[in-house]
């Protein structure tokens, strides 16, 4: 988690970062500021928001030592049709996948 919250300020794996709501720091980082966010409790979760329309949250397993993505798009900034979305967000998620690989496992 920790490479997340120090390793991906302006990007994250190629897509770039509009802002990140840091559940455990309780703030959200929109454009170099940063403003308290205390809408959910506390807890070691990182939500990113990627151009031009990605989210991904990240988190550690309660139960095992991994950590945990979820994924999804934002369908109101764009107009694209359903098909393409869901394409594109595969897309997106192969990219973290071939990014996280490269990053951690070689």
């Amino acid at each position: 988690m920790e490479f997340f919250r120090k390793e991906t300020q302006k990007e994250l794996f190629g897509f770039p970062v509009l802002k990140v709501l840091d559940l455990k720091e309780q703030t959200l980082k929109e454009k170099k500021k940063l403003t308290p966010y205390t809408h959910f409790p506390k807890s070691d979760v990182l939500v990113f928001y990627l151009e031009p329309y990605y989210k991904l949250a990240v988190r550690p397993s309660g139960t095992e030592p991994k950590i945990k993505f979820y994924s999804a798009l934002c369908k109101a900034k764009t107009t694209e049709p359903y098909n393409l979305l869901k394409k594109s967000l595969i897309e997106f998620e192969n990219k973290i996948i071939e990014n996280l690989k490269a990053q951690f496992l070689n």
